[in-house]
């Protein structure tokens, strides 16, 4: 089964956005923290949050990309088509010595 680069590619893509979210939520305080007084201010808060929204819908249009790609149509078998897609970004990251975002 020989997977498309660009498709790789948005998977890649989509692993490198799905870690950046994990990354900014992490930086988020929780609403326990801001209850007990957790010091930051109206802006930064605002901008995090800005921050936040705009690197999630950056990794859902990938998603959109990526669940849609015709690549996925012409395979007779869907679930091992998305296995491959996935074992070969796993594999591309561990060429690169970068660790794969969390599932």
């Amino acid at each position: 089964m020989e997977i498309p680069p660009e498709l790789l590619r948005l998977r890649l893509d989509f692993l490198a956005a799905q870690a950046r979210c994990e990354e900014l939520s992490a930086a988020m305080p929780t609403n326990a923290q801001l209850r007990e007084g957790y010091e930051i201010s109206r802006e930064d808060l605002d901008e995090r949050n800005r921050a936040l929204g705009e690197a999630r819908k950056a990794r859902l249009v990938l998603a959109v990309e990526l669940s849609g790609h015709p690549w996925f149509g012409e395979q007779k078998d869907a679930v091992s088509a998305r296995e491959a897609v996935e074992k070969a970004a796993k594999a591309a990251l561990a060429g690169s010595g970068l660790e794969p975002a969390a599932a």
